[in-house]
Order: structure tokens, then C-alpha cells, then sequence
């Protein structure tokens, strides 16, 4: 799977920051949405993306990406486990 140097710096900015910026939240959601989209589309947003594969390839919702809450408890769990004090915005 290929990635952005962006997501790279992201997943680094997570063990050094309390705080996820939001550029770190939008790349590492772009890295989420990565497996999920089909062949020639990008979409970086995983909301844009749940919409796209519900209503143009009628995935059945095991097949969808996380939602953006479960996407930012995650995020919450990466950062207890690195030992940071996590304020999400």
C-alpha cells in the first residue's frame, strides 16, 4: 500500500503531541481511507467516502471504513496507549 509522506509525519506528530492537529487527524484519515477505496478513486474525507461506497457501490456496512467517531476513539486509544493526556477537538 502506498502513502503520502504526510501520513508518515502524521503517525510521527502522534507520539510527540497531546494535542491532534488537525492537518495530523486529516492525514491519518486519509491513510484510513486508503484500503477501502476502489480502483482510481481518491477520497481522502471518510465521510465523503462512507457516502460514495453506500450509494454508488451499495456496500453492506461490514465493508464500509469506520465512521468518524469510531475513527477518533481510536485515536483516543493510540494516544492513552502512548501515554499522552489526548484533548480531541
Amino acid at each position: 500500500m502506498k502513502t503520502d509522506r504526510k501520513v508518515i509525519t502524521a503517525l510521527m506528530k502522534l507520539a510527540k503531541e497531546g494535542d491532534i492537529a488537525k492537518d495530523v487527524k486529516d492525514a491519518l484519515a486519509q491513510f484510513v481511507c486508503l484500503p477501502y477505496c476502489p480502483k482510481g478513486i481518491e477520497i481522502a474525507s471518510i465521510p465523503d467516502l462512507r457516502w460514495h461506497l453506500f450509494c454508488k457501490h451499495l456496500a453492506e456496512s461490514t465493508k464500509l471504513p469506520p465512521t468518524v467517531g469510531a475513527f477518533m476513539s481510536i485515536l483516543n486509544v493510540c494516544m492513552y496507549r502512548l501515554g499522552c493526556d489526548l484533548k480531541l477537538q
